[in-house]
């Protein structure tokens, strides 16, 4: 099996190191809260281009495939792959290397968090390779350690150590690359279903429609006891602010695992000052994800004649 002289540019194109040898393939990581990335998003078939459709270096936050064998004319992602609750799956017999740039490359300050926070949730992908401006440094997806990184000359470092080499060497990350399909001497496919990598984690399983609702209450009991929210369909982990009618309550809800939020938030008298209606909005501060739910806030009760 050879690489296409176009998939090496593509590779290059982003300054990704590979290292040789035989490499132990990963299983899939636990469903842990880990911190968000500065970015969600969700990753779809609509996204990936072929690079026969790039010419010179890719654009900021791209995501660019290089089929080993060369079909004769551009295809989509979906000849290669299939995208389904899991998240990405090679097809049986497809091997091809996945290339993404990041929108808001990292530098400076930003390195020893975007190095630190790496973690991913994939099945059978056997390495993932971190592109910076000073080379590649590639790592095997492990399920719960830390990642240890190796770079083109197979000098390893961890964590840690590859933040100081590369905040010395004023390193800036630019993306990251894999080889995701079936590899034929083992009948493997790949899934991917997370990727936090750089400042973004990037999710492969299909992008859910985030709900609100919240209860009924009244004025007297909406500042100090407040009103249960509710809400779905936003990234694991990531905070959601709540506001009212636009405006800020100084509240914010920690999604779980599976996205969801719910919790009790207080409402000040300026924010509700009389009774009715208001729009309740749960906003997801690192994917943008946003739902709305009508608050009703009634009148205080009044007992005796």
């Amino acid at each position: 099996m050879r690489t296409s002289t176009r998939l090496a540019a593509a590779l290059a194109a982003v300054a990704i190191a590979t290292t040789a040898g035989a490499v132990t393939p990963s299983t899939a990581q636990a469903a842990t809260c880990t911190p968000p990335a500065a970015t969600i998003r969700w990753v779809d078939a609509n996204d990936f281009v072929e690079d026969l459709s790039v010419t010179g270096t890719p654009a900021a936050g791209s995501w660019v495939f290089s089929p080993f064998h060369e079909p004769p004319t551009v295809r989509t992602i979906t000849a290669y792959a299939t995208f389904g609750p899991d998240g990405l799956t090679t097809l049986t017999g497809s091997l091809f290397a996945l290339t993404h740039t990041l929108e808001h490359p990292v530098s400076g300050a930003g390195l020893r968090t975007a190095v630190r926070d790496a973690s991913f949730d994939v099945t059978n992908l056997d390495s993932i390779t971190l592109a910076t401006s000073e080379g590649g440094f590639t790592t095997i997806p492990r399920t719960g350690t830390s990642p240890t990184w190796t770079d083109s000359a197979s000098a390893t470092y961890t964590s840690a150590q590859l933040t100081t080499l590369l905040r010395r060497q004023h390193a800036t990350i630019t993306g990251w690359s894999t080889v995701p399909g079936d590899q034929r001497f083992s009948g493997r496919n790949s899934t991917l279903s997370r990727i936090t990598l750089g400042n973004e984690t990037d999710l492969f399983t299909p992008e859910p429609t985030a709900t609100a609702s919240a209860a009924t209450t009244t004025q007297s009991a909406a500042t100090p006891r407040g009103v249960v929210v509710r809400g779905s369909g936003y990234a694991p982990c990531e905070r959601v602010l709540v506001t009212v009618n636009g405006r800020s309550t100084g509240s914010t809800l920690t999604a779980s695992t599976d996205g969801s939020v719910s919790g009790n938030v207080r409402l000040s008298s300026s924010l509700v000052p009389r009774p009715g209606t208001y729009r309740l909005d749960l906003v997801g501060q690192s994917s943008g994800q946003t739902a709305s739910a009508e608050l009703v806030v009634r009148g205080n009760r009044h007992h005796g004649r």
